[in-house]
């Protein structure tokens, strides 16, 4: 009997190869048969799509190719690489954990590690936001800021298509080091605008990129969520249970607090909308009236929370949802105990700003009261 062939099929490929009935590389997005054509690439059940990020992934891959470093240099030197990593890692141990809820920082500093010893997803994500960090930490951008940033590509985009494979196929031995990247991914998300924001590049200021770039973040939620429902009972027994304890419903519906931070306002817009509409909208705004003055990491779940209707109405570009969303930066933006969280803010308020249309009074109020909010945490 004649040997059996290995599978050559794509089991992870995008959703435009499968209808196609191509054969998906699986590096994307985008994959190799979408980028030429400028094709939307997604792939089923992640969320993740064509992104600003990936293209200047590859740029820099592309010039990698045209202009191969020359032997003996640094960046093509291993031992150079390793010690690169290295300090990477030892900034993360260092510092970076830090960046996420003080209740979960051993897991950060310590068990994350572990993990990512064993998945090279993880490995990456974390690698790749430790870039950020360090780059943040020079906001005025001195010249190691753009290798950083290339770093920080490179790293991004190598981990996403394995955090992608694995992502539809959860499993005990894989779902703490997938929520742990999906955590990573969703911050890396929130913050890297920033730094397209302070390149400014005529790229960036395209409002159509500058949006999606913006809401990316919201893809990262879904993976969240989908190893959360997937893996439930692993995750209950594992030392991540703290972080897949979310906030009761009734912290959500209860009646705000008495002068609640948010600009009353957009309850006068929220009145003026469809019937349809109104109700998403006013359950976002409670949600966020909820939050604005109760514990920091509430001001982060509500963005997890908030729910895949007023998603699709913020990606959809619908006024009162990006104004919703921009107060919802205002108040993210006000943290001083994370870094990525203050830049995610004041660059979601920044850059969102410009595509609401100022037509009545209520809207004026809410932009400058947005825009004075970041202002005075800046100072």
């Amino acid at each position: 009997m004649p040997p059996r062939r290995s599978h050559t099929k794509s089991r992870a490929g995008c959703q435009q190869c499968k209808t196609r009935r191509k054969k998906c590389d699986e590096t994307g997005p985008p994959c190799m048969n979408c980028s030429p054509r400028n094709l939307d690439c997604k792939y089923p059940g992640t969320g993740f799509q064509h992104s600003h990020w990936s293209d200047q992934a590859q740029e820099i891959r592309q010039a990698q190719d045209e202009n191969p470093t020359p032997p003996g240099k640094p960046s093509g030197d291993s031992s150079t690489k390793r010690m690169r990593e290295l300090g990477l890692m030892h900034h993360w141990c260092l510092k970076t954990y830090r960046s996420f809820s003080p209740e979960l920082s051993d897991i950060f500093q310590n068990y994350t590690v572990q993990l990512a010893m064993n998945h090279e997803f993880l490995m990456d994500s974390l690698l790749a936001f430790t870039c950020l960090h360090i780059a943040a930490e020079g906001t005025e951008f001195v010249p190691r800021s753009a290798s950083i940033l290339d770093d920080a590509l490179r790293y991004q985009e190598r981990a996403l298509p394995a955090f992608r494979a694995k992502l539809v196929q959860i499993s005990s031995s894989n779902c703490e080091a997938l929520l742990l990247c999906s955590m990573i991914m969703m911050a890396f998300a929130a913050v890297s605008p920033f730094f397209d924001a302070t390149n400014d590049s005529e790229t960036n200021k395209d409002s159509e990129t500058g949006h999606t770039s913006l809401t990316s973040i919201f893809f990262f939620v879904k993976g969240i969520h989908s190893v959360i429902e997937s893996s439930q009972p692993w995750l209950d027994k594992s030392p991540l249970n703290s972080a897949i304890q979310l906030y009761p419903k009734e912290y959500w519906t209860a009646s705000p607090p008495t002068g609640s931070a948010i600009p009353p306002e957009l309850r006068s817009l929220c009145d003026h909308t469809s019937l349809q509409s109104r109700e998403i909208y006013a359950r976002a705004i409670l949600m966020l009236e909820n939050c604005s003055e109760r514990d920091k990491g509430m001001t982060l779940a509500w963005v997890v929370e908030v729910g895949e209707a007023f998603v699709s109405l913020v990606q959809e570009k619908e006024p009162l949802a990006l104004l919703i969303y921009i107060c919802w930066g205002a108040l993210i933006g006000r943290s001083k105990d994370s870094w990525w969280e203050t830049l995610a803010g004041q660059t979601v308020v920044k850059r969102l700003k410009s595509l609401v249309s100022i037509e009545d009074e209520e809207t004026s109020v809410v932009l400058n009261w947005a825009s004075e909010r970041i202002a005075s945490e800046k100072s």
